[in-house]
């Protein structure tokens, strides 16, 4: 199954971002305003997916969220929603993402439900953002 979204190019600052994500301190913050540069796999109007900087699988993307989410923790905060049903869709549109990624970029992985997806939980963050590691062999 071939997915268009799909890309191994190399984004940079040269080319203009649509939203203005000033308000975000981290490194993805610097992504999200393409002002590093990043190898995307998908995204979308919500979401950011692209290949970690330091893989340690064949197969190792982070999946971010465009609105800044400091971290899981943060999903239960009641300035993201009112209710749960918002945490769930952020969550559940991350781990939808993830798959496709497997899908396209290693089938077998995808297939034999070999892969792992992962959040980091506070203080054993890298980045005070949400994302989901993708990693398949």
């Amino acid at each position: 199954m071939e997915n268009n979204n799909i890309s191994n190019t190399t984004k940079t600052a040269t080319e203009s971002s649509p939203k203005d994500y000033s308000s975000n301190p981290t490194v993805f913050g610097k992504i999200l305003r393409q002002e590093i540069p990043y190898h995307p796999y998908i995204e979308t109007d919500t979401l950011l997916s692209f290949r970690d900087r330091t893989p340690r699988a064949p197969l190792h993307a982070l999946v971010i969220t465009k609105q800044y989410i400091p971290s899981v923790q943060s999903l239960q905060s009641p300035s993201l929603s009112s209710n749960d049903d918002a945490s769930i869709e952020v969550v559940s549109s991350m781990k939808e993402m993830a798959l496709q990624i497997i899908q396209s970029q290693q089938p077998t992985a995808y297939q034999n439900q070999d892969y792992i997806l992962a959040f980091h939980i506070p203080p054993f963050n890298s980045v005070d953002h949400i994302h989901l590691h993708v990693l398949a062999p």
